[in-house]
């Protein structure tokens, strides 16, 4: 095979009117056996993912599933203890039993839900200073900082205003 390639170089060399020479050079010019690497080209550069970009993104996404979570199970303790103890009419009007209140409030599920919302905007914090950190950096890709820092920044904003009326 390698002789049948060899004959067809040289009978296109042969029909182009040159010789055959080695690495297909001009005929007179000198090459040694070892041939230089290429110039140096500059290849496009590979970004990394940001580190805390990533863990910015990780911690959201725990915080925002715990959020959630947590704010299902607390409408579902409301409904499931209060059905029927809860005067509709009075309620909308913003008036509220005080025995209602009371038993809400003694209600020891009612204390781990609200230590879980302070976990998960606790983490909703860490997630948006990873994110920040992340998108500072310099070099790298910032898909993963971006979205983790989005994501804390609208639980943190959604329990500012939710504190915001409660404050006033």
């Amino acid at each position: 095979m390698d002789n049948q390639f060899k004959d067809q170089n040289s009978d296109r060399s042969q029909e182009q009117g040159r010789e055959e020479t080695p690495f297909n050079e001009q005929p007179g010019s000198y090459r040694s056996a070892y041939e230089p690497p290429a110039p140096f080209r500059e290849e496009p550069l590979q970004l990394k993912h940001s580190g805390p970009g990533i863990a910015s993104f990780i911690v959201s996404l725990l915080a925002a599933v715990s959020f959630i979570t947590l704010f299902i199970a607390l409408i579902s303790i409301i409904a499931s203890e209060f059905v029927g103890v809860i005067d509709l009419d009075n309620a909308a009007a913003g008036q509220v039993d005080q025995q209602v209140l009371e038993q809400l409030f003694s209600s020891t599920s009612f204390y781990f839900i609200i230590l879980g919302f302070m976990g998960s905007l606790a983490a909703a914090l860490v997630g948006l200073v990873l994110g920040i950190i992340g998108l500072v950096q310099k070099n790298r890709k910032k898909v993963f900082s971006v979205i983790g820092t989005v994501l804390s920044g609208l639980m943190v904003g959604f329990v500012v205003l939710m504190i915001i009326p409660a404050l006033l």
